[in-house]
């Protein structure tokens, strides 16, 4: 199944602290996890598969997973960020058996040029006169942790917690993250002709 990511629930410059219990493990529990993480589930896994056919089987294998490791557990905290992650190592699985190399969630295309759009609105930017494709380019130009978590968070669209568990990182190191992958972007050369006349760049 394919279909939009579905809209964060904070945005990525707003992450007030998160305090997580324990869920136990339900049928209802399990159900009103599929209602709320589905579908961006379904389109996390097809995109990164290019639409494969397996795509769905993919990720009702996820779901299998985790319902097995909750089942067993009886009780997890924030299990959705688990079912990310096994939707993540099995996507991987499934590429390599198609012969591809696994990609990284920050090369999908559709999602940079979407972080493209976020960045542009900024206040640091002229933005009506951005290119999406020369903010891409600066975004390719990050280094790696501050790309994922920017594509993520602006591209995908995941939630903070999601975004945070699938770089392995703590919500303050997915901030901090975040903050100089925009300051990186913001002074990146490749956009030194699109900002601001108020704009001035940090002294190092």
């Amino acid at each position: 199944m394919t279909g939009p990511l579905v809209p964060p629930t904070d945005t990525p410059d707003e992450h007030p602290p998160i305090i997580a219990s324990s869920i136990v493990f339900s049928r209802e529990a399990l159900g009103a996890m599929m209602a709320e993480y589905a579908v961006v589930l379904d389109a996390l896994v097809s995109r990164l598969l290019r639409d494969d056919c397996d795509s769905v089987k993919v990720a009702e294998r996820a779901w299998g997973e985790l319902a097995a490791r909750w089942q067993k557990q009886g009780e997890l905290r924030e299990p959705e960020n688990l079912l990310f992650q096994i939707a993540r190592l099995r996507c991987i699985d499934r590429q390599r058996q198609l012969g591809r190399h696994p990609e990284d969630l920050s090369d999908d295309v559709e999602a940079q040029l979407q972080t493209a759009e976020t960045i542009i609105n900024s206040r640091e930017f002229a933005h009506d006169l951005v290119l999406r494709i020369d903010v891409r380019r600066a975004l390719k130009q990050l280094p790696l942790r501050q790309r994922q978590a920017a594509v993520l968070a602006y591209g995908w669209k995941l939630p903070q917690k999601l975004v945070a568990a699938l770089l392995g990182a703590t919500p303050s190191q997915l901030n901090n993250l975040l903050r100089s992958a925009k300051a990186t972007l913001t002074e990146s050369p490749v956009l030194a002709d699109y900002r601001t006349p108020a704009y001035e760049p940090k002294v190092r």
